[in-house]
């Protein structure tokens, strides 16, 4: 991952700078670690971009770059932006309404619940990156890198409610996609 900063910028020498930094290369470096091939649908992009905002959360967070509770901070920030842009259409359609940004936020939301609802599940042996690996796996097997092999592998590594969560913000529209979500978070302890 490469950045490059030009010129002069008095927000170049402020922390929030700095903390924006470090999220923008744990995202980029995240994709690497995707090993992200090729869409045949972009309403699949929730995958690897909101994926990407999520394991980056988990590493920073791990490396103590991040607490749990700017973590959690994020979340529930990504879960109105979330809301806004699948309003109207499942999150699977939501480019079509140009809402690209519902693919960052829904997909870290709903990472970020699988996260840790994993955790949950396993007795904290299982976390995101655990889910990813296993994704991989299916993907590297032949599965198709799309939203039901992810939601088939989250399923495996998680509950039901968090399954079902999936299917219905990916395949439905929702009259209340912002209290499903935080309905979503709150049931694996990650709501405020």
């Amino acid at each position: 991952v490469f950045m490059h900063f030009y010129g002069k910028n008095p927000a170049f020498d402020t922390p929030e700078f700095a903390e924006s930094v470090d999220w923008f290369f744990a995202h980029e470096a995240a994709h690497m670690y995707q090993r992200f091939g090729a869409l045949t649908d972009d309403g699949d992009s929730w995958i690897h971009e909101g994926g990407a905002d999520a394991l980056a959360a988990v590493a920073l967070e791990q490396l103590g770059v991040a607490t749990h509770a700017d973590v959690r901070e994020r979340a529930n920030a990504a879960v109105d932006k979330c809301a806004a842009g699948i309003a109207k259409r499942p999150l699977r359609q939501a480019q079509l309404d140009g809402s690209f940004e519902a693919m960052y936020a829904c997909g870290f939301v709903l990472q970020m619940t699988v996260d840790a609802a994993a955790r949950k599940a396993s007795g904290g042996k299982c976390d995101l990156t655990c889910v990813w690996r296993d994704f991989q796996s299916q993907v590297d097997a032949g599965k198709p890198w799309n939203s039901d092999t992810f939601i088939a592998v989250a399923s495996k590594h998680t509950d039901k409610p968090t399954a079902a969560l999936l299917k219905a913000m990916v395949n439905e529209v929702q009259p209340q996609p912002a209290q499903k979500l935080r309905e979503g978070l709150a049931q694996e302890g990650e709501a405020d």
